[in-house]
């Protein structure tokens, strides 16, 4: 198993997993740095390193937070959520 849960395990699972030292993240957060070679999973530590990648990991209606920098990608967006930097300018296509 690589560890993905597939759905949301509850606030009181959590806390359990939290009180045992597990790392948790905001589920309602995804976060983008286009300069991150290693893993991917959408965490602060982790952030997925295209714009695509974080748009279609954010669940309804949450945030992508991004990493300043030039994200030269097409991006489509179908549901409601919010894009937002959290370093800088983030310029999203060819500028």
């Amino acid at each position: 198993s690589d560890g993905v849960a597939i759905q949301h395990p509850g606030v009181i699972a959590l806390g359990m997993l939290k009180d045992m030292g597990w790392e948790i993240y905001d589920l309602s957060r995804t976060y983008v740095d286009r300069t991150n070679n290693g893993l991917e999973n959408g965490g602060v530590l982790h952030p997925f390193n295209t714009a695509l990648e974080g748009a279609s990991a954010v669940p309804h209606s949450g945030r992508v937070l991004f990493f300043a920098g030039n994200y030269p990608e097409t991006l489509v967006i179908s549901r409601p959520m919010t894009l937002e930097s959290i370093s800088g300018t983030v310029v999203i296509g060819t500028p």
